[in-house]
């Protein structure tokens, strides 16, 4: 049984290590500036507050790291699941930030400002 596991945990280092190296090939100037735009185009219609203002973009931050590492890790179908879940989880957390008027509005904008990618 050890040695069973001994020989996945060695099979399956260069995996985590090349994903690991692909998530540092992105650019976090790159990543703040969409976070930036993608806060901006939002608050244009949701009228965001002092408070809510912060919060979204950090959401929306953290998220579009999270679809980078999706889009350099996985392919095809897959990568289209797992990219719908992530939106999903992030629609979970925006509801918490905003109002419930402003999250029904969130989600009509949202294909528009946050479209899922296609392959």
């Amino acid at each position: 049984m050890k040695y069973l596991l001994s020989i996945i945990l060695i099979v399956s280092i260069p995996f985590v290590t090349n994903a690991q190296d692909k998530a540092e090939e992105i650019s976090p100037q790159l990543i703040e500036a969409n976070a930036n735009d993608i806060t901006s185009e939002y608050n244009k219609k949701l009228f965001l507050t002092g408070v809510q203002l912060p919060l979204f973009k950090k959401k929306v931050t953290e998220f579009l790291y999270k679809a980078e590492d999706i889009k350099n890790s996985l392919s095809g179908k897959e990568k289209l699941d797992a990219l719908y879940l992530l939106q999903t989880e992030e629609a979970k957390y925006m509801q918490d930030i905003l109002t419930q008027t402003q999250y029904r509005q969130y989600l009509k904008l949202r294909s528009n400002i946050q479209p899922l990618e296609r392959s």
